[in-house]
């Protein structure tokens, strides 16, 4: 039996959204700390750093765009007696997708610039561990893509389509 909308957007905020909420923050504090031991002898700690800000940037404002606008309307289309623009789903999940790729690209930035620091980098525990926590989420920014758009977004937009005749 498929999950219902209402239950595909819980799992997202609840495994993916607070996930980012909570490691982001930590992830800017250890680059922050490794740029002050490590960026003049190191500079890619700085680029690294800076591309790491804009991810932030973009993903907060993503997750609010999700939360705020997109998931309310989705959860609407359940409703028994709902009207939902259809036009207006369409647009908003175009940009999210779109959102997607640039926060894609950015982690793919992040996973070069962390494999040119990774050949110069001397056995720093501080270092492992925000290699660590970057993969982790590389991994989990490809599992909550991959479930708006490929199974929430093409969900919604079908039922959407469905409840709109």
């Amino acid at each position: 039996m498929d999950k219902t909308l209402a239950c595909l957007i819980d799992e997202i905020i609840q495994a993916h959204h607070e996930y980012l909420r909570q490691e982001l923050p930590s992830i800017l504090e250890l680059l922050n700390k490794m740029v002050k031991l490590e960026g003049e002898r190191q500079p890619k700690w700085n680029a690294l750093k800076a591309v790491f800000i804009q991810f932030f940037i973009e993903t907060n404002t993503h997750l609010t765009q999700e939360e705020n606008l997109l998931f309310p309307m989705i959860r609407k289309i359940e409703e028994p007696i709902s009207i939902v623009d259809l036009g207006q789903v369409q647009a908003l999940v175009a940009i999210l997708e779109k959102e997607h790729e640039t926060l894609d690209a950015l982690m793919i930035e992040m996973a070069t610039l962390t494999k040119e620091i990774r050949v110069n980098q001397t056995g720093s525990s501080n270092a492992q561990i925000i290699f660590d926590k970057l993969h982790q989420l590389e991994i989990d920014m490809e599992i909550h893509a991959h479930k708006e758009d490929h199974v929430l977004f093409p969900q919604a937009l079908s039922r959407s389509r469905k409840s709109n005749f």
